[in-house]
């Protein structure tokens, strides 16, 4: 595992531990984590493909949003859209919601 995923599961971990009423404390978590994961989309990539699993793909799902606003800063998005897709359709064979929504965020180059 890369240092840029031991340090997002270090927050996530944080985050789990977090009341589900302590918004500050989720969006303070969230953003960190989005500050992690921005630095690095192939470490990202091969996470999601490789040692993601179910609970953690449902975390991560929280802020595809904003990580893929991120990547857009570095015109990575379309790159990012296609990897969550791709990792979503071996999390719904296993009753994940498909995130059919996040096909439009593909834009043509």
């Amino acid at each position: 595992m890369t240092p840029i995923i031991e340090d997002y599961k270090k927050v996530l971990a944080e985050r789990q531990a977090l009341h589900l009423e302590d918004d500050y404390g989720i969006e303070k978590k969230n953003k960190k984590a989005v500050e992690i994961l921005s630095q690095n989309l192939d470490a990202v990539i091969d996470y999601m493909e490789n040692d993601c699993s179910y609970e953690d793909f449902e975390w991560l799902s929280e802020i595809f949003d904003d990580l893929w606003l991120e990547y857009k800063k570095q015109g990575v998005q379309n790159k990012f859209a296609i990897a969550v897709n791709k990792a979503n359709k071996k999390f719904v064979s296993q009753g994940f919601k498909d995130l059919e929504d996040f096909v439009p965020y593909i834009e043509e180059e």
